[in-house]
Order: C-alpha cells, then sequence, then structure tokens
C-alpha cells in the first residue's frame, strides 16, 4: 500500500481540488465550451484515482480520506457557486438540501460515539449520487437552471445520507470500504 502523496490516484485528487479556481475562470470569462470540458475531466479524474488506485495497488486509508476531502471540497465550492447564481431557484429547496446535511451529520455522530472514530464510506450510491450531480452541474451551464434534474439529485443524496446513517447503526465495526448496507460481501 503506497502512501505518498505522490501516489498516482492522490495526486489525481490533488489535481481536482487545484483546478477549481480554473473552473472557476474559465466561467466568468465566458468560455462556457472550455468549462464543460474542463468540467469533464476534472469528473474523470473523481472516476479514475480509486479505479487506478486498486488497479496500481496505490489503495490506502490516506488517499481514500483524501478522494472524500477532495469531494467534499468540490461540493462545498460548488454549492457556494450555485447560491451566488442560482440563489432564488434553490431557495425552494432550502429544507430538502438542509436534511441530508444533518442526517450526514447525524451518521458522523453516531460513528464517533460508537467508534471513536470517523470515517468517509465510499457507498455506491454515493457515486450514483455524485455522476447525477455532474450531470446537474453540466446542464445549468450550458443551458439553465433544471429543477427537475436538482430534484433528482437531492432525492438520491438524501437516499445516500439514509444509507450512511443506517451503516453507522447497523455494522458492529467501522467498515470505510463497504459499497452498500444491502450487498455486504
Amino acid at each position: 500500500m503506497k502512501k505518498s502523496l505522490f501516489a498516482i490516484p492522490n495526486a489525481l485528487c490533488v489535481l481536482r481540488i487545484a483546478l477549481l479556481p480554473v473552473l472557476y475562470l474559465v466561467w466568468t470569462t465566458g468560455h462556457k465550451e472550455w468549462f464543460v470540458g474542463l468540467f469533464l475531466f476534472v469528473g474523470l479524474t473523481d472516476a479514475l484515482d480509486g479505479f487506478l488506485a486498486r488497479w496500481l495497488k496505490q489503495t490506502s486509508e490516506f488517499g481514500a480520506m483524501l478522494d472524500s476531502i477532495a469531494d467534499y471540497v468540490y461540493y462545498a465550492f460548488f454549492a457556494g457557486w450555485f447560491l451566488s447564481l442560482w440563489g432564488a431557484q434553490l431557495r425552494a429547496f432550502v429544507i430538502t438540501l438542509i436534511i441530508p446535511l444533518v442526517i450526514i451529520a447525524g451518521a458522523y455522530a453516531i460513528m464517533l460515539i460508537r467508534f471513536q472514530k470517523v470515517s468517509f464510506l465510499h457507498l455506491y450510491s454515493s457515486k450514483v449520487t455524485a455522476v447525477a450531480a455532474y450531470v446537474f452541474v453540466i446542464l445549468t451551464f450550458v443551458q439553465g437552471f433544471h429543477r427537475l434534474v436538482l430534484s433528482i439529485v437531492v432525492s438520491l443524496w438524501l437516499l445516500t445520507s439514509l444509507e450512511m446513517l443506517a451503516a453507522s447503526i447497523v455494522f458492529d465495526k467501522l467498515q470505510p470500504n463497504i459499497k452498500s448496507v444491502i450487498v455486504v460481501k
């Protein structure tokens, strides 16, 4: 297990975070095509880092944590950006956006109480939600705000947060690499 920050999968996570200001700059200078291409590249790095870590035998707790941190930084960045651009449209979703956050906070609190540590879970539902979120971002920046797609993303996020909560309650030990509470190997 390679724990180096410079392992290829870890470098992809760092690159994903580093490209956030570039994405913002590309968008604000009016280059929608470049934005979409760069955003797709960033999404590809998100999909590839875990695959490459397993294929290159460079998996590590550090890498899994770095991937999750990169995801959360990325989501927080886009949430703030979306609020600044489409705040009026998002107001209708405030409660539905807060509920998954509260559930996730509860899941982490339960992990802390039960296992004396918190771990990011890499669930299949998280991956499906991330893909839907990428689609939402691209559609929104290219065509404008999509209420239906956001509703789907928020619904998926709610299901993911409930699965995180279930995982923190159901299992006797913390299993950060569990793929689902439904399918256990």
